[in-house]
C-alpha cells in the first residue's frame, strides 16, 4: 500500500533527480503541468480563446500561425453555462481553423457540461471539497493532460469573490490537478471598469496559485473581425517561467479563414523604452531574452528606437549602463558598501 503521509526531500536528493524535459502542449507558451488563468470582460471572446487552445492541443493543430501543438493530447473541457447546441456550433466553427486532425481532436477532447446532464443530476460545485471528487473521478477515468474550467463564476458557488477564503476551493482543485501532472486553464471575468493589470474579479489570492495570467481586452482600433465578431488584444500579466515567450500585446481577430494574430510593434517599442530607461537590462542579449528573441532582434530594435526618435544613442547607452550598475549593486557582497559613503555620493545616469 502506498504511503499517504507527507514527505520531504533534502536539497541533495532534489539536485540528484533527473527531470525529463517539460514538454509543450502548445508552443511556445503552454507547458505540461502549468496552471493558467484567463480573464476578460463578458462577450470579449475568452471562451473562444480557450476553445481554440483546447482544439489545437487535442488534435495537434494550430492556433493562428504562431502557436502549434507538437502532438495530440487528451483535453477535458468543463463548461458551466453554454447550451449544448451552441457548444456544437462553436466546436465546428473553430475546428475548421485549427489545422489539426479533426478525427483525433474529436476523440481526445472530452466535454463535461452542465447542460448535458439529466435534470435530476446535480452539477458539481468546485468550491465544495466533497463535490470536487466528482471532477477528479472523471479526470481519473479520462487521464487528460489539459483541463479547461469555463468559468469560475458558474463552476464555483461562493457568496463573496472578494474574500481570500472564497478562492480556497478552486485553488485546491488547481493544486490537485498539478500534482497529477495536468495543466489547467481557469476562465474568469474581469472587474468592471478597472483597466489595471490585476483587474480580474475577486481577491488577488488566485494570482499567486497560477503560473500564467492572461488578460483579453476588447479591440477598440485596428482591423475588425469580419462577420464572426471576435476581436481582442491579449496581454500577459504574469508568466512564471523564463524566458518569457510572449511578445505582447497581441491582436486577435477571428476571420473567415481562421485566427489572425498580429504583434503590436509600437507597444513592443514603448515597452522596451520604459524598461531600458529603468535599467532593466545590462545588455542587448538580456533585452532580447525578455521579449523571447535572439540578440540580433534586440540590435535591430535599438536601431528602430534611435531612427524613429524614441531614444537617442546616449539614452540607450545610459539605460544599459544603469542596468549594469544596478546589477553590480545587487550582486556585490554587503561588505563592499558603507551606508555613510553612499549618502555622500552623487550617482549620475
Amino acid at each position: 500500500m502506498q504511503d499517504k503521509k507527507l514527505k520531504t526531500c533534502s536539497l541533495e536528493d532534489l539536485l540528484k533527480r533527473q527531470f525529463p524535459p517539460r514538454e509543450y502542449l502548445l508552443e511556445p507558451w503552454l507547458k505540461a503541468r502549468q496552471q493558467m488563468m484567463l480573464y476578460a470582460p463578458a462577450g470579449v471572446g475568452k471562451s473562444l480563446f480557450a476553445w481554440g487552445v483546447a482544439l489545437a492541443v487535442a488534435g495537434a493543430g494550430k492556433f493562428g500561425e504562431q502557436w502549434t501543438a507538437p502532438q495530440p493530447r487528451k483535453v477535458l473541457y468543463v463548461d458551466g453555462e453554454m447550451d449544448m447546441q451552441d457548444l456544437a456550433e462553436r466546436a465546428k466553427q473553430l475546428g475548421r481553423h485549427s489545422e489539426g486532425d479533426q478525427g483525433t481532436a474529436g476523440k481526445n477532447l472530452r466535454l463535461l457540461a452542465r447542460h448535458d446532464q439529466f435534470p435530476d443530476v446535480e452539477f458539481p460545485d468546485l468550491n465544495d471539497e466533497r463535490q470536487q471528487q466528482w471532477l477528479f473521478e472523471k479526470v481519473g477515468e479520462f487521464q487528460p493532460e489539459l483541463v479547461v474550467l469555463d468559468n469560475f463564476s458558474v463552476l464555483c458557488d461562493i457568496a463573496d469573490e472578494n474574500t481570500s477564503g472564497s478562492w480556497n476551493g478552486i485553488i485546491k482543485v488547481l493544486m490537485s490537478l498539478h500534482t497529477r501532472g495536468i495543466a489547467t486553464i481557469l476562465v474568469h471575468h474581469s472587474r468592471k471598469g478597472d483597466p489595471s493589470e490585476d483587474s480580474f474579479r475577486g481577491n488577488s489570492k488566485i494570482n499567486g496559485a497560477v503560473d500564467v495570467t492572461l488578460r483579453l481586452d476588447r479591440r477598440v482600433e485596428g482591423d475588425k473581425a469580419v462577420g464572426q465578431g471576435a476581436a481582442f488584444t491579449l496581454h500577459r500579466t504574469k508568466y512564471r517561467q523564463t524566458p518569457d515567450p510572449f511578445t505582447l500585446p497581441l491582436h486577435f481577430s477571428l476571420m473567415p479563414f481562421g485566427w489572425k494574430i498580429e504583434e503590436d510593434q509600437e507597444s513592443i517599442e514603448d515597452q522596451a523604452v520604459k524598461l531600458i530607461k529603468a535599467g532593466k537590462f545590462a545588455t542587448q542579449a538580456q533585452l532580447a531574452e525578455h521579449f523571447g528573441h535572439q540578440k540580433a532582434w534586440a540590435s535591430k530594435l535599438c536601431e528602430r528606437l534611435r531612427i524613429f526618435g524614441k531614444m537617442t544613442k546616449d539614452e540607450l547607452a545610459t539605460g544599459f549602463m544603469r542596468g549594469k550598475t544596478l546589477r553590480s549593486i545587487e550582486t556585490a557582497p554587503e561588505s563592499d558598501f558603507d551606508a555613510a559613503d553612499l549618502e555622500n555620493q552623487e550617482v549620475k545616469f
